[in-house]
């Protein structure tokens, strides 16, 4: 992202932020509340455009029109409100909008890869578990793991600690390091510098909506 710049009315909530994520990063973006961090990342997920800027993925130069566009280049987002149906199991939250050969859904094939990344990433689920009855930490397991089921190179967390126990956490940052080491890029938004020590290997630091600070392997 370069140049990137967005406004709200009166407020500028971006001012010419350039941040750069590499394959293998955890980068923490760390600020207040209102430095712009979450803004910043709707704009890379497409849920809002910039007045000014670009965005370029491995080099090539993009437009992100809306959510659909960021997941057709690889870009995934998990909020801090999940958006999940309560009533259906964990495989068919995974199944939505994603037609098998035919039309027809894979559900074999669905299952063989949450079995596949349960084992690559300690992100293990019952396919069979009904949402609603699934722990908090649980449930944000299944948004990320809805992210890797669409393929995502990039992947966003939005203070994923906020709604986490300590053990959830340390489960969370198991999950990331192994998402990195296996080549994906990760964007983790926090205002909690302990995590940022704990989890990441680059911080942007952002302060009234503009880049303050990088540091590198904090």
């Amino acid at each position: 992202m370069r140049g990137v710049c967005k406004s709200f009315g009166v407020v500028q909530a971006n001012q010419q932020v350039d941040l750069l994520l590499k394959a293998g990063d955890i980068l923490g973006l760390l600020g207040e509340n209102g430095a712009g961090k979450t803004t910043l990342m709707n704009i890379l997920f497409g849920t809002y455009q910039a007045d000014q800027g670009s965005i370029s993925i491995q080099g090539q130069p993009v437009e992100i029109h809306s959510s659909a566009d960021a997941l057709e280049l690889g870009v995934g987002m998990v909020h801090q409100h999940f958006h999940l149906v309560p009533r259906h199991t964990v495989l068919e939250n995974l199944m939505l909008g994603r037609p098998g050969k035919g039309g027809r859904l894979d559900q074999t094939g669905a299952r063989d890869r949450l079995e596949e990344i349960g084992k690559h990433y300690g992100l293990k689920l019952n396919p069979d578990a009904i949402v609603s009855e699934l722990t908090i930490g649980e449930q944000q397991r299944l948004e990320i793991i809805k992210a890797l089921f669409r393929k995502a190179k990039i992947l966003i967390l939005d203070e994923p600690t906020a709604v986490l126990t300590p053990k959830e956490s340390e489960g969370l940052f198991s999950a990331l390091r192994a998402l990195a080491d296996g080549g994906m890029g990760i964007i983790f938004i926090t205002h909690k510098l302990y995590e940022v020590r704990e989890v990441t290997n680059r911080v942007v630091v952002m302060r009234g909506g503009a880049v303050t600070s990088v540091v590198e392997d904090p």
